[in-house]
């Protein structure tokens, strides 16, 4: 991947975790919402009513039985990508249970909504492609019981700080959320331009970094560089080997996500800067000098910048020794 290809990946994911660490805060750390909700999921695994597996990016199952699930995605151009994400979501409103507590239980639900987040830019893309152009379409495969809410979001700048700003894009065919000020929902909140500030949510995202969707090896990367190794490994400067599975195990137990297939594909772009080596036999070996690169200051944008360009490795792997040849029997004479 090019530099920018990278950093245009980490941005967009580390918006998406903002944006679910901002509902996370919503539901679960505020006193009008709160009350409301009986359990929060983060990293929902669903198993639809036809079997299959739905990894949403957010479920809420609030106290009075009925029940969210919330879905971020930048919808593209293409046509496909408009039916993807409408078969993602058309499997969401199938869903008769959620998750209702840390431990793996569900509990049924009476009444369920889909709510699609998507970048302000295309909110009303998404509401003509999605809402008009499928559902209210009776030849559309695309018809779910009721059409999903879909709400934009924004990210800016606000007193030295940044904010998220929220809302439900007002058309009448958009789906709606219950609205109602005591108790207080979300539907509420969505009806007018709902500002998040980063402040907010920060304890939030630092406590949990990632979310459903698999994560982007830079994303990755830069954590592993940043946290887990001068956590696991402390400030020493001394190289290290890893083991994907290890490191996928231990993101899983303090943050509760994270894939081996993942970790390796973060070791590759580490790889690709110069930074690790393939030891060829399930483990790496990593640097751990510091990171310096005139004008750039960013963890990501260094490693990304170095990836890009394809830097010269300041590790070398280690070579298994190679076995010794078998012994050879003694021919008899005779």
């Amino acid at each position: 991947m090019t530099q920018q290809s990278l950093l245009d990946d980490y941005d967009l994911y580390d918006q998406y975790v903002d944006v679910v660490s901002a509902f996370e805060w919503l539901f679960t750390g505020t006193i009008e919402l709160t009350p409301t909700v009986r359990h929060f999921e983060r990293y929902p695994r669903i198993t639809t009513p036809d079997g299959t597996v739905v990894t949403p990016d957010f479920t809420v199952l609030f106290h009075d039985g009925t029940g969210l699930v919330g879905e971020v995605a930048k919808i593209a151009l293409h046509e496909n990508s408009v039916d993807k994400v409408c078969d993602q979501i058309g499997k969401y409103a199938q869903l008769a249970h959620l998750p209702s507590d840390s431990r793996g239980g569900t509990a049924p639900v009476t009444d369920l909504d889909v709510l699609q987040l998507v970048p302000a830019e295309v909110g009303l893309s998404a509401v003509n492609r999605i809402i008009k152009e499928r559902y209210l379409n009776p030849d559309h495969a695309y018809a779910p019981p009721k059409p999903p809410v879909i709400a934009q979001f924004s990210r800016s700048i606000f007193r030295d700080d940044f904010r998220y700003t929220f809302q439900r894009i007002p058309d009448p065919d958009n789906g709606t959320l219950p609205v109602s000020e005591d108790p207080a929902t979300i539907g509420l909140l969505l009806t007018t331009d709902s500002n998040v500030p980063a402040r907010k949510f920060k304890d939030v995202k630092a406590r949990r970094k990632f979310m459903n969707d698999p994560i982007k090896p830079l994303y990755l990367a830069t954590h592993l560089w940043t946290s887990t190794w001068p956590t696991e490994y402390g400030s020493e400067t001394a190289d290290i080997e890893v083991k994907p599975a290890d490191i996928a195990n231990t993101l899983r137990k303090q943050y509760g996500v994270g894939r081996a297939a993942e970790v390796k594909a973060a070791l590759e772009l580490l790889a690709q800067a110069g930074l690790a080596a393939d030891n060829g036999d399930g483990t790496w070996v990593v640097s751990r000098k510091t990171l310096r690169l005139r004008g750039e200051r960013d963890i990501h944008r260094v490693i990304a910048i170095k990836a890009g360009r394809r830097d010269s490795p300041i590790v070398t792997p280690r070579h298994r020794r190679p076995k010794s040849p078998p012994e050879t029997e003694q021919g008899s004479l005779f």
